[in-house]
Order: C-alpha cells, then sequence, then structure tokens
C-alpha cells in the first residue's frame, strides 16, 4: 500500500507539473498578441482585411482571456511593451534600409 501511494503522490505531481508547463504564460501570451496585431496592421495597410480581421480576433481572444481572468492590466501592460519595442526594432530596420539606398 506503501508504495502504490508514492506512485499516485508522484504521478499527481508530475501531472500538475506538465499542465502548469503546457499553459502560456502571460509573457508568452502578451508577445504573441502584440505579433498578431503588428501583422493585422500589415496586412491591413496591404488591403488584405480578410486576414487582418482574421488576425485581429485572434489578438481580441488572448485579451479576453485576461480580461475575465482579472489579469488584463498586467497584461496589457506587456502588451504595450512588446508593442512598442517591435515599433523600435521596425522603424531602426527603416532607417538602416533608408541610408543604404541613398547615395553618398
Amino acid at each position: 500500500m506503501n508504495g502504490s501511494r508514492l506512485i499516485l503522490v508522484f504521478s499527481l505531481f508530475f501531472s500538475l507539473f506538465f499542465l502548469a508547463c503546457s499553459e502560456p504564460s502571460i509573457q508568452d501570451d502578451a508577445h504573441k498578441a502584440a505579433e498578431l496585431s503588428r501583422l493585422s496592421n500589415a496586412s491591413a495597410m496591404d488591403n488584405d482585411l480578410s486576414n487582418a480581421g482574421k488576425l485581429y480576433n485572434e489578438v481580441q481572444t488572448i485579451m479576453n482571456k485576461y480580461r475575465e481572468n482579472g489579469k488584463f492590466e498586467e497584461f496589457y501592460q506587456l502588451y504595450n511593451s512588446y508593442l512598442e519595442e517591435s515599433a523600435v526594432m521596425d522603424d531602426q530596420k527603416s532607417m538602416s534600409s533608408g541610408s543604404e539606398s541613398t547615395p553618398q
């Protein structure tokens, strides 16, 4: 009986551990939502409104998850920081590609 109890405890522990590891973190979700927002905006600028809408809906699904569980403020701060980071990187790419094409 003692051995089966030990196996049960280890099974429960590992089940909970794998369940916790499989759920994306708030940082992962915020990063994914920011990337999807960026892609949605790019699709809209390319007049691919169907894809832009699909991507936008995916972002809203992620956001609703955090609205429902009461962690939206934390999520939104991370989401905004990832959006800002992405915008800075895009600006740097634009500036570096623009300076390469300018004759000296």
